[in-house]
């Protein structure tokens, strides 16, 4: 009588099965590391664009805060500062950016342009601004004093908080242009081109210097004084 055979081989469906709960769990592998690479890769966007947000916002706050009113004109009857405030844009006087303390007074004008096939924040400044006959700012594609602040921008609002006339209260108004000093506030309202980016929070600064009309900007000591002084 023959002994049966006890370390039979694997049979056809065996290896069948097995085959296929191998192909199924590195499906299943796969799967999970595309979905952990899209997670991850949309936490890093969100991340930097709070670090860009957060980084023009701070710059926002220091150019604004720190505003001049200086001169518009060396005619001594016109009392007209340099701040043009419209509800798309900006230009306002201020020290250099990036400079603590005193510096060198330049125009500054934050607006919006397109930037690849949509639209971002931008900052443009000229620095011989300040003194009267001044040029105006190029805020064109080829503009070499410019800079992106914010990309995928679709709107930007400002605000501004003062008397409409002199006397009367002060409100939210849609421009501040041609008058003889700075609004009290200002407020920047930021809306973004998608769904997915992180929403802009409104920001809104004081000025420093809101009740001295008689500024004239002097380039050697970086401040305001009286042509006749």
């Amino acid at each position: 009588m023959t002994r049966p055979d006890t370390e039979a081989g694997m049979t056809l469906i065996e290896v069948l099965v097995a085959i296929t709960l191998l192909a199924m769990l590195a499906t299943m592998i796969a799967q999970g590391a595309r979905l952990t690479g899209r997670a991850w890769s949309t936490a890093e966007q969100r991340t930097n664009d709070v670090d860009d947000i957060e980084t023009v916002r701070a710059l926002l706050r220091r150019t604004i805060t720190r505003a001049q009113p200086s001169f518009a004109s060396a005619d001594l009857s016109d009392l007209a500062i340099q701040f043009d405030g419209q509800p798309e844009r900006l230009t306002l006087i201020a020290p250099r950016s990036g400079i603590e303390g005193g510096g060198e007074w330049v125009r500054q004008v934050l607006y919006v342009a397109p930037y690849e096939g949509a639209q971002g924040l931008y900052l443009a400044w000229q620095v011989d601004a300040p003194q009267r006959g001044g040029r105006e700012i190029d805020t064109g594609p080829g503009a070499t004093d410019r800079a992106l602040l914010l990309d995928h921008v679709e709107s930007v609002r400002f605000g501004y908080f003062g008397p409409p006339s002199p006397g009367e209260p002060p409100t939210w108004l849609t421009s501040w242009t041609g008058r003889q000093r700075l609004p009290t506030l200002v407020r920047i309202e930021v809306a973004r081109d998608g769904a997915a980016r992180r929403p802009w929070p409104a920001l809104t600064m004081r000025t420093r210097v809101n009740t001295n009309p008689g500024c004239l900007y002097d380039a050697g000591r970086y401040d305001c004084r009286r042509a006749s002084q």
